[in-house]
């Protein structure tokens, strides 16, 4: 067995010795309804945290939630509005480029334009829907659009229960505890996930159509868990003697006796004009009011003023079970993926074990076929891959705690993932073809805007030498805002030159901004 699959292979073991989870795209509209910082649902954007993981698995609430972000009608209890459509804009670019061993170099300038929208239009129905206008890749200039995720997402199934079921149906990524294009921080894809099957640039992706049953046992979800202690600015606070002296004056306040009914009011009048004109004496008077007010009674209470419903306030920081996460979270489905022609029928499944201490481990296995229709020419006949995946991803954070916004990160995340793959039939016409890989990449927060970034990427398979793959990522993100980031990355290619491949290093200078 080759050095590095035992490097790599005694790193998962050591994951699982000591082992969390690391976090789909970001969306700000989230951070409008909720009036809180993307920091409360990312370690990282796109990256999520605990939080963030728990709030996607309820369909993107919390409970309690139900009034945050409508206007209520109090005259009419079956209108609710939302104060704001939950609509989000991502735009993204990078310059990339890269120079082969053997002169040759290349330029390319990329951006893309995304519309999001998800949100909560049910108690226990969630939903993401998006489109996407990515620049072409013919040279022309030109851009085209194309329906991106759209899935709907059904949670709590079984009530007495509320994380173990919930169902996704659309197209969706397969990503739910794991790891997915749409998470990564890197303008590289991770090797063992984007393998091309056939040899002519067709590689996979995670992004699929179909159902995904998920969810989770042993969360302690809704069993609610000891708040933390927030930071209290200094305005609010009230000194015990200014507390002692509003007591005191309160308590020297005059009782004040309930107001006249109107029928007081107008026997009143009428007895002080035959008082006046002597008709009868004021002692008369008197009884004969004081006699009325015994037989009417005390006044009726005035109505209450009608209170318009007070707006949610912003989600609080302090901790809640959202934030730890443990215990037993799996996701399985069929679906369908076309990359070039057409799909067939493709199963999945992935199972993680999440510890509170802050480390997640599990296996994932991926089968299925695709078939491949390469051109009408009989040169290129149309052809069926089956494939199969199966893996092994792990995550731990460590280090210092550093602040971001004000929720405390471990500064480290160390994530790692090994699988083995299978191929039955390739672009090349062989039969069989097998390939192994990994990956290892660490993450570090420089503190609350910056964080470098490093990757090991390996792909190895012997009947394919096309298919290898050995780099190195090197990645410097700064996040000039919450929502606005903008970095560098170098790729060095520690391949060595071949008949399949020729060595080159690539770089790619990027921004991406929400809002």
């Amino acid at each position: 067995m080759h050095t590095w699959k035992l490097t790599l292979i005694g790193g998962l073991a050591a994951a699982a010795a000591v082992a969390a989870p690391v976090g789909a795209r970001a969306i700000p509209a989230f951070a409008r309804k909720y009036h809180t910082t993307c920091a409360r649902c990312h370690s990282v954007v796109p990256r999520l945290n605990n939080y963030g993981w728990a709030f996607k698995l309820r369909g993107f609430r919390v409970p309690g939630d139900e009034g945050i972000g409508k206007i209520l009608m109090p005259e009419d209890k079956a209108l609710e509005l939302l104060d704001s459509l939950p609509l989000a804009m991502r735009i993204q670019g990078s310059l990339a480029g890269s120079t082969g061993t053997g002169g040759t170099s290349s330029n390319q300038l990329d951006s893309e334009i995304d519309l999001l929208s998800a949100g909560t239009p049910a108690p226990r129905m969630g939903y993401w829907a998006e489109i996407d206008t990515i620049k072409n890749e013919d040279g022309t200039g030109g851009f085209s659009s194309e329906i991106g995720n759209v899935r709907a997402i059904f949670t709590d199934l079984i009530s007495h229960h509320p994380t173990r079921l919930n169902l996704e149906v659309g197209k969706f990524n397969i990503d739910e505890f794991g790891i997915s294009t749409g998470r990564i921080l890197t303008q590289t894809p991770y090797a063992i996930y984007a393998v091309d099957p056939t040899g002519m640039g067709v590689a996979e992706q995670d992004e699929v159509t179909g159902f995904n049953l998920f969810g989770a046992i042993g969360t302690g979800i809704g069993k609610g868990v000891p708040e933390a202690k927030t930071k209290v600015g200094e305005a609010g606070k009230v000194t015990s003697a200014e507390e002692k002296e509003m007591e005191a004056e309160l308590n020297q306040t005059e009782a004040k006796p309930p107001p006249d009914s109107p029928e007081v009011i107008a026997a009143r009048a009428v007895l002080n004009v035959l008082v006046k004109k002597g008709t009868i004496t004021q002692q008369d008077a008197d009884e004969t009011l004081s006699q009325l007010t015994q037989k009417l009674g005390p006044p009726p209470a005035p109505p209450a003023a009608a209170t318009p419903p007070v707006p949610a306030g912003p989600m609080e920081i302090s901790k809640s079970d959202y934030d730890v996460r443990k215990g037993l979270f799996y996701q399985a489905g069929l679906v369908t993926r076309g990359d070039v022609g057409s799909s067939k029928i493709q199963g999945y499944a992935r199972l993680s074990y999440a510890n509170p201490q802050g480390w997640w481990i599990g296996p994932v296995v991926y089968v299925g076929s695709n078939t491949f229709n390469m051109g009408p020419a009989a040169s290129q006949p149309s052809f069926t891959d089956g494939f199969q995946r199966y893996g092994l991803e792990a995550d731990i954070h460590l280090g210092p705690h550093r602040d971001i916004a004000g929720v405390s990160r471990r500064a480290m995340e160390l994530l790692l993932a090994y699988q083995r793959g299978e191929d039955t039939n390739v672009g090349s016409g062989l039969s069989h073809v097998s390939h192994t890989g990994g990956f290892v990449e660490a993450t570090y927060l420089v503190d609350d805007k910056d964080l470098f970034d490093v990757r090991w990427d390996r792909l190895d398979s012997t009947r394919e030498p096309a298919l290898n793959v050995d780099t190195i990522t090197l990645n410097y993100t700064r996040y000039l805002q919450r929502n606005l980031k903008a970095g560098i990355e170098f790729v060095p290619d520690l391949q060595g030159a071949s008949s399949t491949h020729v060595p080159g290093n690539a770089w790619y200078l990027f921004y991406d901004f929400a809002l």
